[in-house]
């Protein structure tokens, strides 16, 4: 049996693949030349930027340094200042967590319904390219009287119900306990 034959044969064949081209000669000569070169631009930008932050620090050092000076002291004599503040930062952070995670699922929901739509759409275009435009009309007619059927028989239930109720109002207290106590002595229960 030859490595190929198994996926973790594959899988090892194709690690192999891609370990020889990632560290191969002629990609190291070309990190080397065009990357860790000390005359290359990458390395260029890098001096550049190192030496700006090193002037910006030695500006900026001279009127921070009391100030930090300051506020060390103070937060060194006053741990709980400290601790409030560690508590109100990990507030604002779980705080922002959430916000982010509302977004998401907010737009996660948007993106849901759309598509959605847009298959409901795809699906009736289906159905009237399958079925033609005249059948398609047909059946949704039926499905339409269907429908309707059972919202007229839900609608009866509902007014049935609503009347019932209204009746065991208008009776009063009284009246609903003694017409409690009937249907309770109906089923044999109290």
């Amino acid at each position: 049996m030859d490595g190929g034959d198994t996926f973790v044969g594959a899988f090892l064949q194709n690690a192999n693949v891609a370990r020889e081209a990632i560290f191969s000669e002629n990609t190291v000569a070309l990190l080397n030349q065009h990357v860790l070169s000390p005359s290359s631009p990458l390395q260029t930008l890098r001096r550049q930027f190192i030496d700006l932050l090193s002037t910006a620090f030695a500006m900026v050092t001279p009127v921070l340094q009391p100030l930090l000076d300051r506020l060390n002291t103070a937060l060194t004599n006053s741990p709980d200042v400290v601790v409030l503040l560690f508590a109100v930062v990990l507030l604002f952070l779980a705080l922002q967590v959430l916000a982010w995670m509302r977004r998401m699922v907010a737009w996660v929901t948007g993106l849901m319904f759309r598509l959605m739509f847009w298959a409901c759409v795809l699906a009736m275009v289906a159905v009237v390219v399958q079925r033609g435009p005249e059948q398609t009309v047909r059946d949704g007619v039926v499905v339409v009287s269907k429908v309707m059927g059972y919202g007229a028989a839900l609608r009866d239930v509902w007014v049935s119900e609503y009347r019932r109720y209204e009746a065991q109002q208008s009776e009063g207290p009284g009246a609903r306990a003694a017409h409690e106590y009937v249907q309770a002595g109906a089923r044999g229960g109290r």
